[in-house]
């Protein structure tokens, strides 16, 4: 048998003017790159390329052919999927992919800032007056607290004096057991306004 014979069922491939073999089509990735600024043809590409829902695949922490990350083509699939009337309106060129996704809650919008010297002091100086004023209004919280701590304290000792007064260790035991219910319906109040 000669060398120039193939073995039956084998490929034969076409060879380039250089010799090499040449693989017919392009493959999806080339595809993709080339399609990157048609939002709807790449959301085609994603849905007809997606493996299909319940198939196990042997998966690492290594992306190959799906996407991932922030990108464009990752939005889309994650819209398709939790947010379908958003992402018509991104296929539909209404909302960039970014725009989407922070409409469905899927992400949180983001804000850049530059990186010059009065950027960064504007910025800087719009974050002292918002800690300022947030110092400020605690502080008053924790005055208002502290009248409020004090007046029952003073309640309390006129409370407890008068009960002694009157019948003794078994009134102040009576007075005392009256404040602690007072303590705890005010803690539950306060637990309910906190949810």
């Amino acid at each position: 048998m000669t060398s120039t014979k193939r073995k039956a069922g084998a490929k034969a491939s076409r060879k380039s003017p250089r010799g090499r073999a040449e693989k017919p089509g392009s493959d999806v990735k080339t595809i993709i790159r080339l399609c990157a600024d048609d939002t709807e043809t790449l959301a085609m590409i994603d849905e007809a390329t997606q493996n299909p829902v319940g198939k196990h695949h042997d998966v690492d922490n290594i992306h190959v052919t799906r996407p991932d990350g922030t990108s464009r083509q990752a939005s889309l699939r994650r819209l398709r999927k939790h947010a379908p009337s958003i992402h018509k309106e991104v296929v539909a060129g209404k909302l960039s992919a970014n725009a989407g996704m922070v409409k469905a809650g899927l992400r949180k919008r983001t804000v850049t800032i530059p990186v010059d010297v009065e950027t960064v002091e504007k910025f800087r100086a719009s974050l002292e007056s918002l800690f300022k004023g947030l110092t400020k209004a605690r502080e008053a919280e924790t005055r208002e607290r502290e009248a409020e701590t004090r007046e029952l304290a003073a309640y309390t000792i006129t409370a407890l004096v008068g009960a002694y007064r009157v019948g003794g260790y078994a009134e102040v035991r009576s007075v005392l057991d009256e404040i602690n219910e007072v303590i705890n319906s005010s803690k539950q109040e306060g637990a309910a306004k906190a949810r």
